[in-house]
C-alpha cells in the first residue's frame, strides 16, 4: 500500500464522545457479546467521578484510548454507516449513560438479539440509575469524553490495525495502567514529570513487554506476597494485579501525605485503625533517603493512591535489585547469596521456581533485613531443591 492510497482510505482524528454518537455506528454481526457487567461500569463511573471532581471549573477532556471504525457506504443510498472494530464494549456503555443523563433529548435506535448482551444493558442501566449518576458526571460529558477515531475504508485494513493493536505487544501491560491511574492522583506537574521518569527509567525491557522489570516485580513477587496466605494459593493475572494495586488503593488526601505501617507486616485499616499508622508531612524530607530500600513502607499494608504507590514501589524495586541484580554488598553472607543466585537460579532454573525463590527472600528481607539472610536462603534453597527432586523420581516411576 503506498502512501497515497493510505492517506485516501485511512483517516485519524481526535473526536469527542458527542461527535462520535452522531455517526451511525453499527456493531458488526461477528462481534462478540457485549460483556461489561456492573463491576466493570462502576470502575469507569469511578474513575470518571475522580477526575471531574478534581478539574472542576475548567474543561480538561478525559481521554478513553483509540475507536476503530470501518467506514461503509451504501451504494444504492449512499449513507455512511460505521462498522465498530475495536470500542464497543466502550461505546455501548457511554451509550447507555448519556441515554440517561439526556433522558428524552438523546434519541438510540438500536437491535440486540443476543441474550448476554441484553442482560447485561438491563443490569448496566438499572445500576446507572441507581446511582445517579447525572447528580455525579458535569452538564457538558458528552463533550469532555475524547477518542482518538482511526477510519477506514477497507475492512481488511481495519483488521489489520486491530490485530497490530491486539497481538503485536501494543496492547497495555498492567504496570501501563497502574502508571496511568497513580499519575492521575499526582496534582503537583513537576512532581508528576519526576515521577513519570523514575518509572520509566526503572521500567526496563529484558526479553518483552510482558517480562520487563515492573512486570516481573508485581506479577511475581509483590501480588504473590501480598495475596498467598496458607492454601489460598491461586495465580495472578492482569485483572488480578489491577484489583490488588489499582481498584483497592486508598484515597490520598493530599499530595504532601505520606501514609505507610510502622508495624512489620501489618494488614491494618487506614480508617478503624488510625494509631497504627504514621504519616510523614513531607515528600522533600521522605524523598532525601537515598536509600530506597529502608523506606517504611511495608509489603503487605494498604496502597495509597498517587506518590504513595509509586514510592512503594520504588521501595521493593530496590530491594529486588539489590538482591538479585546487583550484586553490591561487601557482606560475605551475601556475596555468598549472590554466588548461590547466578549458579543454581538466575539461568539454570524453571521461571516458577526462580521467581518463588526471589519471593521468599524479599519477604524475609523485608521483615528481618541482613539478619540470617543467608541461612534463610539456603533453608528455601533446600525445601526447593527437595521439591525438585521427589517430583523428578515420580516423574521416572510413572514414565
Amino acid at each position: 500500500m503506498n502512501d497515497e492510497k493510505i492517506k485516501k482510505d485511512i483517516d485519524v482524528n481526535v473526536v469527542t464522545l458527542k461527535k462520535l454518537l452522531r455517526k451511525r455506528l453499527v456493531i458488526p454481526e461477528y462481534q462478540r457479546f457485549y460483556v461489561w457487567d456492573k463491576e466493570k461500569i462502576k470502575e469507569l463511573i469511578d474513575d470518571f467521578k475522580y477526575f471531574f471532581e478534581n478539574n472542576k471549573g475548567d474543561f480538561n477532556k478525559y481521554y478513553l484510548g483509540t475507536i476503530l471504525l470501518h467506514l461503509e457506504i451504501k451504494k444504492n443510498t449512499n449513507k455512511r454507516i460505521y462498522n465498530i472494530i475495536d470500542g464497543q464494549q466502550r461505546i455501548i456503555s457511554l451509550l447507555i449513560i448519556a441515554y440517561i443523563l439526556k433522558k428524552k433529548k438523546f434519541k438510540i435506535t438500536a437491535k440486540f438479539n443476543a441474550n448476554i448482551t441484553l442482560k447485561n444493558i438491563k443490569n448496566n442501566f438499572n445500576y446507572l440509575c441507581s446511582e445517579k449518576i447525572e447528580n455525579i458526571l458535569p452538564k457538558e460529558f458528552l463533550n469532555r469524553i475524547v477518542f482518538t477515531v482511526i477510519y477506514t475504508k477497507s475492512e481488511d485494513d481495519a483488521f489489520t490495525f486491530f490485530d497490530t493493536q491486539n497481538g503485536r505487544g501494543v496492547n497495555l501491560s498492567a504496570v501501563d495502567y497502574l502508571k496511568a491511574y497513580h499519575l492521575r492522583a499526582i496534582k503537583n506537574t513537576d512532581l508528576l514529570n519526576d515521577i513519570a521518569q523514575k518509572w520509566d527509567k526503572n521500567n526496563r525491557i529484558k526479553n518483552d513487554r510482558e517480562n520487563n522489570n515492573l512486570n516481573i516485580l508485581f506479577y511475581n513477587i509483590l501480588w504473590r506476597a501480598r495475596k498467598w496466605k496458607g492454601n489460598n494459593l491461586y495465580f495472578e493475572s492482569k485483572d488480578e494485579i489491577l484489583k490488588e494495586f489499582q481498584k483497592n488503593t486508598h484515597k490520598n488526601y493530599g499530595d504532601d501525605k505520606i501514609r505507610y505501617c510502622y508495624q512489620i507486616n501489618n494488614l491494618c485499616d487506614f480508617y478503624k485503625n488510625q494509631n497504627k499508622l504514621c504519616v510523614e508531612n513531607s515528600i522533600t524530607d521522605f524523598s532525601k533517603n537515598d536509600n530506597e530500600k529502608e523506606y517504611y513502607f511495608m509489603l503487605r499494608q494498604p496502597i495509597v493512591k498517587g506518590i504513595n504507590f509509586f514510592l512503594y514501589t520504588d521501595k521493593y524495586n530496590a530491594i529486588h535489585d539489590y538482591l538479585f541484580n546487583s550484586n553490591e554488598s561487601n557482606d560475605k553472607q551475601f556475596q555468598y547469596f549472590y554466588n548461590l543466585y547466578n549458579h543454581v537460579y538466575k539461568n539454570n532454573i524453571s521461571n516458577y521456581f526462580k521467581y518463588f525463590f526471589e519471593m521468599l527472600c524479599v519477604v524475609y528481607y523485608d521483615k528481618f533485613k541482613e539478619n540470617d539472610f543467608l541461612k534463610f536462603a539456603l533453608y528455601c534453597d533446600y525445601l526447593i531443591g527437595n521439591h525438585r527432586i521427589i517430583k523428578k523420581r515420580y516423574i521416572k516411576k510413572v514414565l
